[in-house]
């Protein structure tokens, strides 16, 4: 998707004399953009705090739209997994990659995709993510051949005109390669269409995953109505799940995965879907989407948010009326997230303000406020930006796809395929004048006198670099030259001294310009980014020095490469470095174990029997399985302690390709993987 090009992300003024020894420059204080992320369409945010951090789930709208169905020729909400995303000083952002998605689930349906608005708790340990998806109950593919029959469309070259699908019983052959490309003009094929919502749960150790299927079948078996879940646990520690456009509520058990009650109504004003339910102090407050016409409203048409309040959580509320307008733009939709960090209290909210946005393409929001003493909440704003709560320190190791704001670029893609869990996220797809701006940055007085990033794959052609900028001064140049396929560090020292706070920005240079569809506002892939990647290189962290760690003899402008051994450090890493974890008062160095071996594959009715061998510190393994021989499309995961698993309810009669890899875990859970091993051939019966 294009960004924002005209919109201007620097704020602060130069000295008026640059004829000091160091950049220490005093800037007022920065402030994040909306929307605050960039890089992906993302709609249907829910907060959730955890220590000194705030994690965001958000729902996905794809770049590229698809029709409701296969029949449908019009395009609709395209939206196939679930995103998230991190930060310490609201104004910072660190993407996660694609958490999970609807292929995740044996029982969600795999031609029709609606991983719409969810909800992330965490209870004893764990982190349960409540998510609607259309279901697939009958277990067959989507399409099908059949024989001619009444109930059978028939399939014609795309040049034949099908003006209704349903009624004609003809079906453009382009509509179903993507479901079976053997299909031919003349076959005959039967649509196995969803029959309805089902709420999941999927439950992992942390709050980007991975994450696995908690049940193995819905939690809610429910209609078309039943989406947009919501769960609170309370102080005393039952939990509540609303959900649906026919709004109900249900307590759950303790182990949020079974319903302790029966769903029942729950009944609050002009009420359309995306509730909301949480608690600030002794008050209870229920949030949700409202028809914008139902009630007095500066703008008619689309939905606004609107609240009501509470001493008990299933008493007698109040209602609040109004808590947000009509969302901006042509963005019919919106959905409310509220959470307490830091003592700060925020409305999470999606609109269509970038490029190419509309009800399809939305955009995450978040604004500030105050709760009123008699537990009223004055209308809340859609602001351009919030204060920053804390500040970005840039002797840490920091990912690349850390932004505040950026243009033109595009993180979370491995081989075409969106990362899931964290594992290899990087920054990638930037052109010339492209670039990234972390806001905050405390260098302290003693300041920063190199830095360092790790890239990799740079196009031999490029001539790419790196400047860097404190605020709008540039301080350094680093040459990215890594033409291999293996992460290497470059280090430079820096033209001069960093101290105090300031803005950072990379801008990346180099012969490669933008694509036309990212430059022509009439183009009509002008939102596309990442149909390919067109872009000069792969940035993976980045980390700026003190004199301590400097080479102070190293000459400015001057650099060196090393080989990274490490890998990516986002959440997961693919290699058997050690790491060093903090347990109580000692560390440990702790290394990913060996890599595995399969040993026995038997392919049965619709199921595949997997044993591998058992590999020495392992704390488990993960199983990786899809139709696709490369990977690309419809990848399922299984983690187990296992060296054994069936893997169920797969397609009959289909080749499928497995690998696995084992793990290890820190103390703080993360996990450190081995190299999977090489992907089997293995065909059901």
């Amino acid at each position: 998707m294009k960004r924002k090009n005209a919109k201007k992300v620097l704020s602060f003024a130069l000295a008026a004399t640059l004829a000091v020894p160091a950049v220490n420059i005093v800037p007022n204080v920065a402030k994040a953009d909306n929307p605050i992320v960039q890089t992906y369409y993302t709609a249907d945010p829910s907060p959730m705090v955890v220590g000194d951090t705030l994690y965001l789930i958000t729902s996905h709208d794809e770049d590229v739209l698809e029709p409701n169905n296969a029949t449908d020729n019009y395009d609709f909400y395209t939206m196939k997994n679930w995103k998230c995303y991190s930060t310490k000083d609201m104004i910072n952002w660190t993407d996660h990659g694609s958490i999970f998605g609807q292929d995740s689930f044996s029982w969600g349906h795999q031609g029709v995709y609606r991983a719409w608005a969810s909800q992330c708790v965490e209870r004893n340990g764990k982190f349960y993510l409540y998510v609607p998806i259309l279901r697939n109950d009958s277990g067959q593919p989507y399409v099908t051949k059949t024989e001619k029959s009444a109930n059978a469309f028939e399939v014609v070259a795309d040049d034949v005109t099908v003006k209704d699908s349903s009624k004609e019983k003809k079906i453009n052959l382009s509509r179903l390669l993507q479901y079976d490309d053997t299909i031919q003009v003349g076959d005959y094929v039967i649509l196995n269409g969803p029959p309805g919502y089902g709420i999941g749960v999927a439950v992992a150790d942390t709050p980007y995953g991975p994450y696995e299927d908690a049940i193995g079948e819905p939690l809610i078996k429910g209609d078309w109505n039943d989406i947009d879940p919501t769960v609170f646990i309370d102080d005393d520690g039952q939990a509540y799940l609303f959900y649906g456009q026919t709004l109900k509520y249900c307590l759950l058990n303790d182990d949020m995965i079974s319903l302790k009650t029966n769903p029942t109504r729950f009944n609050v004003p002009n009420y359309v879907e995306g509730p909301w339910f949480t608690k600030h102090e002794n008050r209870y407050y229920f949030m949700w989407a409202a028809n914008g016409g139902n009630v007095s409203s500066n703008h008619k048409g689309g939905e606004n948010i609107q609240y009501a309040y509470c001493d008990e959580p299933l008493g007698d509320y109040t209602y609040g009326g109004i808590l947000q307008e009509t969302t901006k733009g042509n963005c019919f939709t919106n959905h409310p997230g509220v959470c307490d960090f830091k003592g700060h209290s925020y409305l999470f909210y999606h609109t269509n303000e970038l490029p190419a946005g509309g009800s399809y393409h939305r955009s995450v929001g978040i604004a500030e406020f105050k709760y009123n003493d008699d537990g009223t909440i004055d209308v809340i704003d859609m602001p351009d930006s919030v204060w920053p709560i804390g500040t970005l320190n840039p002797f840490d190791k920091t990912e690349a796809e850390t932004i505040c704001y950026e243009e033109g670029v595009k993180t979370g893609w491995y081989n075409g395929t969106p990362i899931t869990g964290g594992e290899n996220l990087y920054v990638y797809n930037m052109h010339d004048e492209d670039y990234i701006l972390v806001r905050n940055a405390d260098f302290g007085n003693e300041g920063a006198v190199s830095f360092k990033a790790a890239i990799k794959d740079v196009k031999a052609d490029a001539d790419a670099s790196i400047e860097i900028y404190s605020d709008d001064e540039l301080v350094g140049t680093l040459k990215a030259d890594n033409t291999s396929d293996t992460w290497k560090e470059t280090t430079i020292k820096l033209d001069k001294k960093v101290t105090g706070v300031h803005d950072i920005k990379f801008v990346f240079k180099g012969s490669y310009e933008k694509p036309e569809n990212e430059t022509d506002k009439s183009h009509p892939d002008r939102n596309v980014v990442s149909a390919e990647d067109t872009g000069m290189f792969k940035f993976d962290y980045w980390q700026f020095e003190g004199e301590k760690k400097a080479d102070t003899t190293t000459p400015s402008g001057s650099q060196t490469t090393t080989n990274v051994s490490t890998g990516s450090t986002n959440n997961v890493s693919n290699v058997s470095a050690p790491v060093t974890s903090t347990v109580g008062n000692e560390q440990t160095n702790i290394t990913a174990p060996g890599k595995t071996k399969i040993i026995s594959k038997k392919g049965l009715k619709k199921k595949i029997n997997l044993k591998w061998k058992k590999v020495k510190g392992a704390s488990g393994y993960t199983v990786k399985y899809s139709l696709s021989k490369n990977f690309k499309k419809n990848v399922k995961r299984i983690s187990t302690k296992k060296t054994s698993v069936t893997l169920k309810k797969l397609k009959s009669d289909k080749y499928y390709y497995v690998k696995i890899a084992a793990y290890s875990k820190t103390a703080d859970k993360d996990r450190l993987y081995a190299k999977y091993t090489a992907a089997v051939k293995i065909k059901t019966k």
